[in-house]
């Protein structure tokens, strides 16, 4: 249920980071990329699909790696929470999906 609620927010919130100014995701990347520089680079144009590629992984990410963030900003933890347990939400939805469809498969039958 939550999944369904989530999916419309979160193009929303997908296409403001990946189709709006590249501070976003730069302020995401510096507080959860190991390796900032790397990723940031000087001058480069970003395709919004890299963009939005990385963030979706952040969102997937975030319960292993918000260790990183030194930002306290509670909307900061909020956005990429909510945002978390929507990706993992519809990652378990299609896992549970894969596994019904498998258990129904009949194998030789008549």
């Amino acid at each position: 249920m939550y999944a369904m609620l989530w999916a419309i927010p979160s193009v929303i919130m997908g296409a403001i980071v990946s189709l709006g100014d590249t501070k976003h995701i730069i302020f995401i990347d510096e507080q959860l990329s190991k390796n900032t520089v790397s990723i940031v680079s000087k001058g480069e144009k970003m395709h919004f699909a890299q963009i939005a590629n990385r963030l979706y992984f952040y969102w997937l990410a975030y319960p292993f790696i918000r260790h990183r963030s030194t930002v306290r900003s509670k909307k900061f933890r909020f956005f990429m929470w909510v945002n978390c347990i929507g990706m993992w939400s519809w990652l378990l939805f299609f896992c549970i999906m894969l596994y019904k469809s498998a258990l129904s498969v009949e194998i030789g039958g008549n």
